[in-house]
């Protein structure tokens, strides 16, 4: 958020059938990210920030290993406005 924003985490238990889980969404109001590089910001290596010394691993490692315990990332973004990743880990009932 180059010109200062809001930044929220949110978490609630969600449930379901024999599931029982969290979900937790962080959202900025921030820039946004541009559709076309919606295919690549989950990639390896890739940033908008190389400028100042970012690598591109953040976005990366945090998908890899959400689906390394099961769990999914997911985000919505509109440019202008910011965007909201949502990460939801499930733990199974027996």
């Amino acid at each position: 958020m180059p010109n200062g924003g809001t930044l929220s985490i949110n978490a609630r238990t969600v449930e379901g059938d024999e599931k029982l889980g969290v979900e937790v969404q962080v959202c900025d109001t921030g820039v946004g990210i541009r559709p076309e590089k919606s295919d690549d910001i989950f990639q390896l290596g890739f940033t908008t920030k190389s400028d100042r010394g970012n690598t591109g691993l953040g976005l990366w490692l945090t998908k890899r290993q959400v689906e390394s315990l099961g769990g999914v990332l997911k985000y919505e973004s509109s440019l202008g406005q910011g965007s909201q990743f949502t990460v939801t880990l499930i733990a199974y009932i027996s």
